[in-house]
Parts: structure tokens; sequence; C-alpha cells
């Protein structure tokens, strides 16, 4: 009997141990399991890329028209980041000698507004300053962008046959827009920056046409707003045109 009983406690203790390593393994498992869940959540967040972009150009312009001071503020905007990015609002100040802001050009769009990585849009305006300013007392802008991340691709037209009118009494560029998608373009909004021979940005202009183009259509555009002097021409040695059908975003 003595043995016997000792027996029984033997294989009781053994089931007991078995019991006590199957709970463990199951535990650790689970453990395991949940760690690589957070590691892979972790992976994906830090491998989420941030939008970014750059004022990569800037131009600006005085000049004396109508005994009031005219000055023109213009940027070049490169999405530098690795995901499609939204701009949103855009100010440019004029600066005075005395670091003071002599006027405000707000609620600017840019052309085109959705940018892919490495894309350029471009947004420009002309003040007109009462306030008793010459040209010389505006030294400089100052410029704030908005963006944020998109998942919305732009619908690009194509701008061609540019060419800068030289001997006008002020700075125009003429051209055609095309239609190259497979929709209609609706509300057909465009830039044209104005290069000179290396490169530098000289000015922007921007504005839309009054009609809808129909896919494979092209329709002929003047561009002379907002307003530069003639004697912008004269520096001009090449210009770029984006065009893109905007939409509204809810």
């Amino acid at each position: 009997m003595k043995k016997i009983g000792i027996l029984l406690f033997v294989l009781m203790l053994s089931f007991v141990m078995v019991a006590c390593s199957g709970q463990t393994g199951s535990t650790i498992s689970e453990e395991g399991s949940t760690e690589k869940e957070q590691v892979s959540e972790e992976t994906s967040t830090s491998n989420k890329a941030e939008p970014k972009a750059e004022v990569t150009q800037t131009a600006f312009q005085t000049w004396k028209g109508y005994e009031i001071t005219n000055a023109h503020g213009a940027i070049e905007i490169t999405n530098t980041g690795q995901v499609p990015i939204y701009i949103g609002d855009i100010s440019i100040g004029f600066v005075g000698k005395d670091n003071s802001i002599i006027s405000t050009a707000t609620m600017l769009l840019p052309v085109p507004e959705i940018l892919q990585p490495g894309e350029k849009a471009y947004a420009g305006e002309t003040v007109y300053i009462d306030t008793g300013e010459k040209p010389e007392d505006i030294t400089n802008i100052e410029v704030n962008i908005d963006f944020d991340s998109t998942e919305e691709t732009a619908q690009t037209l194509t701008v061609k046959d540019l060419k800068v009118a030289k001997d006008s009494d002020y700075t125009k560029v003429t051209g055609r827009i095309e239609n190259t998608s497979d929709v209609n373009a609706d509300d057909v909004r465009y830039s044209i920056a104005l290069m000179d021979k290396d490169d530098t940005l000289l000015g922007v202009f921007t504005s839309s046409l009054d009609v809808t183009l129909g896919s494979g259509k092209t329709a002929t555009f003047e561009a002379s707003y907002p307003e530069l002097p003639a004697s912008i021409a004269a520096k001009v040695d090449h210009v770029e045109g984006y065009s893109y059908n905007w939409s509204l975003r809810l």
C-alpha cells in the first residue's frame, strides 16, 4: 500500500507539472504575439512620411505707376517630401526699410494646388500702395504657406506655345492650354512663371479661362495679371506654364 501511495503521489505531481507547463507556454505565446503586433504598428507609423514643402524661389519688383507705388511679389513652391501635398492659404507681406509691413496680399491661389513629390507650383500678386512710400522704400517680402498631405490628384492640362510680348506697354504672355485628359475641364486655372537666363524667378502671372475646355480641346490665353511693368519683359529669357482643373474641396 505504501508503494501504491507513493506511485499515486508521483503521478499526481507529474500531472500538475505538465498542466502548469502548458499554461506557461500559452502565456508566453500570447505575450510574444502582442509584442510583434506593437512592433508592426510602430514600424508602420515611423514609415509614414510627413508632408514637406519649401518656398524655393521668391521674386520682388517695385515701380511707380499712376502716382502710387506698385509692388509685385511671387513665389515658387516645391514639394520636397515623399507624399502628395495640398497647398492651402498663401500670404505675402511687403516689408519696408524699418522692417514694418507696408502691405499684405492674402488668400493667394497656387497653380497647381496639388503637388506630387518633386513638383512645383507658383503664386503671385501685385499690390498698390497709396500710403506715401516710394518704390525704394519697400525692400523685401515675407511669405507664409499652409499645406498638408493629400490622397487627391490634380487634373493637369498642357500649356504650350508661350510667347512674351516685349514691345508692349506692359508685360504679357500669350499661349495655348490643351486638355489632354479624357474628361472636361470646367474651371481651368493657370500660372506663368517668368524666368531670366539664370533660371531666377522674376514674376508670376495667374488667371483662369472663361470657357469649359472639353477633352482634346485647346484654348488661347493672354496672361497679364497681376500687373508687371513693361521693363520686366526685357529681362525675361524663358517662361514656364502650369495649368489644372480646379475643383471645390468640401
